[in-house]
């Protein structure tokens, strides 16, 4: 399965949050040849610092700064049960929630399994008013 949250739910505009997507493999099974992409939602970047990582063993991860692409190739879990992540950090400078959800059926192994959920997470970003005063453009976060 995929699991997926941002550490904080809310930033201000030009802040940070980790975005970590959790892969498990099926309580029968090691996966290997594991393979998943991420499109981060028009507002989010990637942040070059801290950088980007994944704890699945062998495998690429492509999350280039700037960018909206995180992409995981050839990663394997050694045990049945067991899990890896993928840790990156995200800002935006555009106000509301970011919904950023990995479409069903994205994750791929060569044992053939997958995680047919979509699975989400919100990040809702925080603009402060201008200089008149004006009150701060927020929006309630929900995963």
């Amino acid at each position: 399965t995929v699991g997926k949250a941002f550490q904080q739910a809310t930033i201000n505009a030009g802040g940070s949050s980790r975005l970590r997507i959790t892969i498990t493999a099926p309580n029968d099974t090691p996966l290997s040849g594991i393979a998943i992409s991420d499109n981060l939602p028009d507002d989010l970047v990637i942040l070059s610092s801290p950088a980007p990582v994944t704890t699945c063993t062998g495998g690429t991860l492509t999350a280039v700064p700037g960018t909206k692409l995180i992409r995981l190739t050839g990663g394997s879990i050694a045990s049945a049960g067991g899990n890896c992540t993928i840790t990156v950090y995200v800002t935006s400078q555009s106000g509301g929630p970011h919904v950023n959800t990995i479409p069903g059926g994205t994750l791929a192994s060569n044992e053939g399994r997958t995680d047919l959920n979509n699975r989400s997470a919100t990040l809702t970003v925080t603009v402060t008013g201008s200089s008149t005063g004006n009150p701060t453009n927020s929006c309630r976060a929900s995963s």
